[in-house]
C-alpha cells in the first residue's frame, strides 16, 4: 500500500502514527531513489511518501519528453476509448495544460486516427486562452476562457484553432470560423454536439470543465494539473445520470493533481452520487 501526503511534516506525522499502532511496520522515504527501492521490496508492504517525491519518481522515468507523453495518451485514449465509453455509449473530454498543448495533441490524434484498424473517433477542440492561461487562484480557477471571441490568441494558435474548425466544418457541413460571432457559434454548436453524442472527444484547456452538463459525457481525461475546486468541479463533469448503463463516470489522469496521483494511469471511477473511488 502506498500512503501519499503533500507535505513532509504530514509524512513524519504519518509514520508516528503508524509506529503508535504497529513498531516497524510502515517504511518512510527521504528520496525518490529510496522510493523506488522501496516499491520493488515486497517486504515493503505499506510506504509514506510524499507527493513531491512521487511526482518525481514517476514521470520522468516513464516519460522522456512532452512528445513522448502525447503519443502514449493519445494511444491510449484510442486504444480504450471503446471501453471506457461502454461500447461508444459515451462521450469523453481531453484537458490539456494550454493551448499550445491542446494542438499538438489534435495533431498526434489526426495522425494516429490515420492508422490502419483504429476506430473512427470524431474529434475536435476548442480554446480562446490569452497569454496568461497559466495563471490560478487560490481555488484552481483560472481567469477563464471567453466564449464569444478569440482575440486573445496569438496568430498561430488561431490559425490553427481556424484548421481545426475546418476539419469540423468539413465532418458536419458547417462554415464556422473564429470571427465574432461565427466563433460564438461554433461554441453552441460543440456544446450541442457533445450533448447528443455527435462527438467523441472534445480537447480542451479550461472550457467545458465547468458548468457543462452533458448525461452523454461518462469519461474525463486529463493531461494537466488541477487542484481545489478546479479539480472537483472538473471531475464532476462525468457524474451525470444518464441510464442504467452510467452509474459511473471515468477520470483517467497522467498528470499529478493535487488530490490524486498513481503510477502510469490513474483511473478514478466518478459514482453519480459524487463520490470518488478509486478503481
Amino acid at each position: 500500500m502506498l500512503f501519499v501526503v503533500d507535505r513532509k511534516d504530514l509524512d513524519y506525522q504519518t509514520m508516528r502514527e503508524y509506529d503508535n499502532f504497529e513498531p516497524n511496520c510502515a517504511n518512510s522515504n527521504t528520496s525518490a531513489q529510496i522510493l523506488r527501492k522501496q516499491m520493488k521490496d515486497d517486504q515493503a508492504t505499506i510506504i509514506i511518501t510524499t507527493i513531491q517525491k512521487l511526482s518525481n519518481l514517476l514521470k520522468p522515468k516513464i516519460f522522456d519528453n512532452d512528445e513522448q507523453l502525447r503519443d502514449i495518451v493519445t494511444n491510449y485514449i484510442i486504444s480504450h476509448f471503446t471501453e471506457k465509453t461502454k461500447q461508444n455509449k459515451f462521450n469523453s473530454i481531453l484537458a490539456v495544460d494550454g493551448v499550445k498543448t491542446a494542438i499538438k495533441y489534435y495533431h498526434e490524434f489526426k495522425k494516429q486516427l490515420q492508422e490502419p484498424g483504429t476506430p473512427r473517433l470524431r474529434i475536435a477542440t476548442i480554446f480562446t486562452y490569452s497569454a496568461n492561461e497559466e495563471e490560478e487562484d487560490e481555488w484552481g480557477f483560472s481567469e477563464g476562457e471567453n466564449p464569444e471571441n478569440t482575440e486573445g490568441l496569438d496568430l498561430q494558435s488561431r490559425d490553427a484553432l481556424q484548421k481545426a474548425i475546418n476539419d469540423y466544418n468539413q465532418m458536419f457541413g458547417t462554415t464556422y470560423s473564429t470571427e465574432g460571432d461565427s466563433f460564438q457559434n461554433y461554441y453552441k454548436d460543440v456544446s450541442q454536439k457533445m450533448k447528443r453524442k455527435e462527438l467523441d472527444i472534445l480537447i480542451v484547456v479550461g472550457m467545458f470543465l465547468t458548468g457543462f452538463d452533458a448525461k452523454t459525457l461518462n469519461t474525463l481525461w486529463v493531461d494537466k494539473n488541477l487542484k481545489m475546486h478546479g479539480l472537483l468541479q472538473a471531475y464532476s463533469r462525468t457524474n451525470r445520470i444518464l441510464n442504467a448503463v452510467k452509474n459511473c463516470g471515468n477520470i483517467i489522469c497522467w498528470m499529478p493533481s493535487y488530490a490524486f496521483i498513481s503510477p502510469y494511469v490513474f483511473d478514478v471511477k466518478c459514482r453519480c452520487n459524487q463520490s470518488l473511488q478509486a478503481s
